[in-house]
């Protein structure tokens, strides 16, 4: 039961996101880099187009560990204005969420770490 559950809602994913993407001939680059400079490794990252309410699959394979950085790359013809940015941490410490990113206006995401404060930020460039 919970697999053919599983399987409904990844199809109504996949509908919603066929849907939810407007065409357009000339569709903006939305391709980044995410750079990982936050002192920890990361287990798991997740873009969404802000308008859906699922994540779908994790779009990392392995880990991303502190200095490095992992090129996220769209279909040309996806344009979706606003993303969902979701990590998480290897150390199973929870989840940190970045809401409506305009990713056409970015190249480079670079996620960081404050200890004083224990809070994790995103500098976009």
């Amino acid at each position: 039961m919970k697999q053919i559950t599983h399987i409904i809602r990844r199809s109504i994913l996949a509908l919603a996101l066929v849907l939810g993407f407007v065409v357009s001939a000339q569709a903006a680059d939305l391709d980044f880099d995410l750079v990982n400079d936050t002192g920890y490794s990361i287990k798991a990252v997740y873009v969404s187009p802000t308008s859906l309410e699922e994540w779908g699959d994790n779009i990392l394979e392995g880990k991303l560990k502190d200095g490095e950085s992992l090129p996220i790359t769209f279909h040309p013809k996806t344009t979706a204005t606003q993303w969902d940015l979701r990590v998480s941490w290897a150390d199973g410490s929870g989840d940190v969420f970045w809401r409506k990113l305009k990713l056409e206006e970015i190249s480079t995401l670079t996620l960081q770490y404050d200890e004083k404060t224990q809070e994790t930020s995103a500098k976009a460039e």
